[in-house]
């Protein structure tokens, strides 16, 4: 059996992960990060709207609402360098196009961050279905490809240590996931009560200890591998961290685990291959 151990609550892009299994602990780095890579090619036209530190307000789950051009000039903090984030997102009839340098709106890299490589952009263009639906089997996450990508241009990982900060505030959508379908920040109407609350995920630690032997770690289940976890239904959330309000379908950010998407509802376009 293999144990992936989780990542740190604060953990971003290009940052290592530890993997347990038949060999001693070997780091996998993840190196697709905040760029990792070559300069961007990108050139928004003069009418690209700036949206440096902003907050995203608009809950339309059709990635077409969102078409247009979008740059933030922000801070790698610790190497004190100067990026400009690029966002154009482009409708078609059937899907929209994103293309993004990988650079958050947002100043990174402060005091707390430790990322494996140095950031630098890179681009990538991904494919989101503006009607998305739901397959026969939910589609399990991969480390052969990225599991969403938010708004602002940046991947989610979430078996590579994440890349986004689990506790911070974000506001409704935050981006769409590999099938489509949208993520929304941790809040919702609950229709019961017609009151915001925070979703809460569906997942709950294990009783008992962890099977103990040459290739497993033992130990009691207190959350620090993926396995540790189990859906029990506790929460509002199903088993891939999302539900549906309002008549759609979407992810959540939750303060506990899986924190954002566990795995996929939808077909995983191809675009979001690694």
């Amino acid at each position: 059996m293999t144990h992936s151990l989780l990542p740190p609550a604060r953990s971003v892009l290009c940052a290592p992960r530890l993997v347990w299994g038949l060999l001693p602990l070997t780091w996998a780095a993840a190196l697709w990060g905040l760029g990792c890579g070559p300069g961007s090619t990108l050139e928004p036209s003069e009418d690209a709207q700036d949206i440096t530190d902003a907050i995203f307000t608009n809950r339309s789950a059709d990635c077409a609402d969102y078409a247009g051009e979008y740059t933030a000039g922000v801070t790698d903090l610790q190497r004190e360098m100067s990026f400009t984030s690029t966002v154009i997102i482009e409708a078609g009839d059937d899907s929209c196009t994103l293309l993004a340098d990988t650079i958050p709106n947002h100043d990174f890299n402060d005091s707390g961050a430790s990322f494996a490589t140095a950031v630098s952009e890179i681009d990538r263009s991904y494919t989101i279905p503006r009607l998305p639906s739901a397959a026969s089997t939910t589609t399990a996450l991969s480390q052969q490809t990225f599991d969403a990508v938010l708004l602002n241009g940046v991947v989610v990982d979430m078996l590579s240590a994440g890349c986004y900060r689990p506790n911070d505030p974000m506001a409704d959508p935050i981006g769409f996931a590999a099938d489509g379908f949208p993520i929304y920040g941790p809040y919702f109407v609950d229709p019961d009560t017609t009151q915001v609350r925070r979703a809460e995920s569906g997942y709950t630690l294990k009783g008992g200890s962890r099977p103990s032997g040459a290739n497993d770690p033992g130990g009691a289940y207190d959350g620090m591998y993926v396995d540790d976890y189990e859906h029990t239904g506790a929460g509002d959330l199903d088993a891939c961290n999302g539900m549906t309000t309002g008549g759609q379908y979407g992810y959540y950010v939750t303060n506990t685990y899986p924190w954002l998407v566990k795995c996929h509802q939808g077909a995983v376009d191809a675009s979001f291959r690694k």
